[in-house]
């Protein structure tokens, strides 16, 4: 297998896998990865099908948000539960630190965790921006003085961050 490809280093981000990926993990994944795509794809055609049906007795600019939301909120949800449940039950995502870099390890993962807690509250705080000027009217300038956006963006961080470095934690395995 190549080791760097872009496409093993994205499967491994995605899936939240650390070390080589040998064959027997890239087969799991792959199969993983194509029951959670027939799942969306049975899930998106039905929804289709309904949503289709509903605009007969409702307007299609009504149903179009309710539609997207719930289809964020399945996809998000449904199929990233079954993906993150079908790895955690394989036991693809533990974490095999050796004693003498258990330490070095340890705060790497905090850095890791920090970074993605970081992120995660950046594109809420720019998800909420957008959602205030377009959905509420609220200017942008007004959205970016408002103190809570921050406050908001800064809980976000530190409870995404504290999550993941628990649970990333437990999965570590010290040789």
């Amino acid at each position: 297998m190549e080791k760097n490809g872009i496409f093993l280093r994205f499967i491994k981000k995605f899936y939240g896998l650390t070390g080589p990926l040998d064959e027997y993990r890239v087969k799991e994944v792959n199969r993983i990865g194509n029951n959670a795509f027939v799942l969306s794809f049975i899930y998106l055609f039905l929804s289709s099908v309904v949503v289709a049906l509903l605009t007969v007795k409702f307007s299609a600019s009504a149903l179009l948000p309710i539609y997207l939301l719930v289809n964020i909120i399945f996809i998000s949800l449904v199929n990233g539960g079954y993906v993150f449940f079908e790895i955690h039950r394989l036991g693809l995502d533990k974490i095999d630190v050796s004693s003498e870099n258990y330490k070095g390890a340890l705060n790497r993962l905090k850095k890791r965790c920090a970074k993605i807690g970081i992120f995660v509250a950046i594109l809420l705080w720019i998800f909420e921006l957008v959602l205030n000027y377009v959905i509420f009217d609220v200017t942008i300038v007004s959205t970016t003085l408002s103190l809570s956006g921050y406050i908001r963006a800064i809980v976000v961080a530190a409870l995404v961050t504290l999550f993941l470095y628990f649970h990333w934690r437990a999965l570590m395995n010290e040789q």
